[in-house]
């Protein structure tokens, strides 16, 4: 056995993660020294991290057991972004700006759902409150599901910006009817609007991410063109994205985990 501790339950070892991915995590194994990649929803069959999950070697040399822990327990969007340092690395760009581009999107649905859904919850003392809050989820979702990231971002500053959040699941409910209507007539907000209404360093995060051209990159790539970004670009994209939205993700308070809210009031 070449690491991990032994689990005295049932005497394997325990091994921690190497790198834990978006889709992918993997470990090297105790016995046999061979790194093992392992698919979250394929091989592992679930997409929650992993706290400690029996497994094989993926080595068919091997096939030995072992115990995975201490898998990352950071927001989605955070993941992707740290994935990129790999991508880079592998200097596979295009993929690179694909996942800076989806994690900026999962970025402004999570506020959505922690402005229009879990903080209005927690404020809500009513006894059907979790129904209601589950029920108000599946609207929120048919509202913006084909949004891509510019009206996304335009939804995140308006709500953000102009408009109050929720004090309760009633407010929540019509803020979430009025999202189509809201983005028809919203062209955007200006960064002197921005400038108005907060100080720093939220209102210095925001107007970067307004003057943001990742989408333009994304669609070059995605369409016809399929266009092949350089290392420069790849990079300057991977160091907006950690500036802007990491900060953002901590100024605002924002974690995809209901009982997160509950501690905040």
């Amino acid at each position: 056995m070449t690491q991990g501790l032994l689990n005295e339950e049932n005497s394997i070892p325990v091994i921690r993660v190497k790198e834990a991915g978006y889709e992918n995590l993997s470990v090297d194994c105790p016995w046999c020294g061979c790194e093992s990649v392992f698919n979250r929803v394929s091989d592992l069959l679930t997409t929650e991290p992993i706290g400690g999950l029996n497994t094989q070697c993926l080595n068919e040399k091997c096939g030995k057991s072992f115990r995975i822990v201490s898998d990352s327990a950071n927001e989605r969007h955070r993941v992707l972004v740290f994935d990129c340092h790999n991508l880079l690395a592998r200097k596979q760009y295009m993929y690179c700006i694909l996942n800076l581009a989806t994690a900026y999107e999962m970025f402004f649905s999570l506020f959505l759902r922690v402005e229009l859904l879990y903080r209005p919850f927690v404020a809500d003392c009513s006894s059907n409150g979790l129904d209601e809050m589950n029920r108000l989820s599946e609207k929120l979702e048919g509202r913006i599901k084909r949004f891509t990231f510019a009206p996304l971002r335009r939804l995140f500053l308006q709500r953000l910006i102009c408009q109050e959040p929720p004090a309760n699941l009633d407010d929540a409910r019509e803020a979430v009817c009025a999202i189509p209507k809201l983005a028809k007539c919203v062209k955007g907000v200006k960064n002197a609007k921005i400038r108005e209404n907060r100080d720093e360093p939220l209102q210095s995060l925001l107007i970067q991410l307004n003057r943001s051209k990742i989408h333009e990159l994304r669609n070059k790539i995605v369409h016809k063109r399929a266009y092949r970004p350089t290392f420069e670009e790849s990079k300057d994209a991977l160091d907006e994205a950690r500036n802007i939205i990491f900060p953002l993700t901590s100024l605002l308070d924002i974690r995809d985990d209901l009982n997160w809210y509950p501690m905040r009031k």
